[in-house]
């Protein structure tokens, strides 16, 4: 299973404008600071040194929707995301339980937004 505690992105819609290179968006969505504001628990365990599945992008296309939760125009942009990515190890078979929650607090020199995630997902391995 593969699951992000807690990632950031930054693009040349959303954020800022003026963002064109591929080394600015990266500078943008870079948050080193993710041990305390990152948590996450595989059936009630928690997850130790989560930096170690720290994981920065290359540059990707994206097109944002009509009506997008950012705001952002639509249509297509390049964007780097950077944060967590824990895979996990197959799972024995019966029920489990993955809580994965995190915060990234707004930088007003990138633009960029608070946000929270808090997510439960209940699985059932056969």
């Amino acid at each position: 299973m593969l699951f992000g505690p807690i990632n950031s992105e930054c693009s040349t819609a959303a954020e800022d404008s003026t963002l064109k290179t591929e080394a600015q968006l990266k500078s943008c969505a870079v948050n080193d600071d993710v041990e305390g504001i990152a948590q996450a628990t595989v059936d009630g365990v928690p997850l130790q040194s989560l930096n170690s599945y720290k994981i920065h992008s290359l540059l990707f296309n994206f097109t944002f929707p009509q009506d997008n939760i950012f705001g952002a125009r639509p249509g297509p942009t390049q964007v780097v995301s950077d944060g967590l990515w824990v895979f996990l190890q197959p799972l024995s078979a019966g029920n489990h339980i993955i809580h994965p929650r995190g915060v990234v607090l707004a930088n007003p020199t990138t633009g960029t937004q608070s946000f929270a995630m808090d997510a439960t997902y209940h699985l059932v391995v056969k």
